[in-house]
């Protein structure tokens, strides 16, 4: 888990079988499926840009080894307190 000024993300590993690393997720993967949609989802309904992205994790020989994914969502209290420095700035 980490931050950046703007956005909040998690990067989960896995060291399972090897599957095709994109989004949008092969149908025999329906939990990433849906947390696929319900992020597009997200960001038409608050008009965002959060993703999910997976991508292989290799070994020091350039050996697949499992995957990784990692979810970026938008850090709203970041945009909450930039909204409200703006208020303030036109206040003064």
């Amino acid at each position: 888990m980490g931050h950046t000024r703007n956005n909040l993300y998690i990067r989960l590993e896995d060291n399972g079988a090897y599957r095709p690393a994109t989004l949008p997720p092969d149908a025999g993967n329906e939990g990433a499926e849906i947390a696929a949609e319900r992020i597009q989802l997200m960001n038409v309904r608050y008009d965002t840009h959060a993703e999910i992205i997976t991508r292989h994790l290799y070994d020091h020989h350039r050996r697949i080894e499992g995957t990784y994914t990692v979810i970026t969502l938008p850090d709203t209290a970041a945009g909450v307190v930039a909204e409200q420095e703006k208020k303030l700035a036109g206040a003064s």
